[in-house]
């Protein structure tokens, strides 16, 4: 599924179209050094859990507007299972599910 959904944008290890998503969870959004973001991403101050990925899948503009990705992933069941792939690619002890949201 994350192949399918994600890898044409997305690399695990290494920044493509979008940033790397290895160690996504418990990351600040817009923070991968090197990664050009828009304006938008580079001032938020969510924090990648799963409620605030999901949120993102859902709807990245409405999450966080004028950023710059434009996809989304509708069915709630397909992000649920994108999330726990991410979160097994992430150390033990980062990546909680608490986070700000903006």
């Amino acid at each position: 599924l994350y192949e399918q959904r994600c890898s044409a944008c997305h690399g695990l290890d290494a920044d493509r179209t979008g940033p790397h998503h290895r160690g996504v969870l418990g990351r600040r959004a817009g923070s991968v050094p090197g990664f050009l973001y828009s304006p938008a991403l580079q001032r938020a101050t969510i924090i990648w859990n799963s409620e605030t990925l999901d949120a993102w899948l859902s709807n990245p503009e409405s999450l966080i507007p004028g950023q710059r990705m434009g996809y989304s992933v509708a069915d709630a069941r397909d992000r649920t299972d994108i999330i726990a792939y991410l979160r097994q690619l992430t150390p033990i002890g980062i990546g909680s599910d608490t986070g700000k949201q903006r």
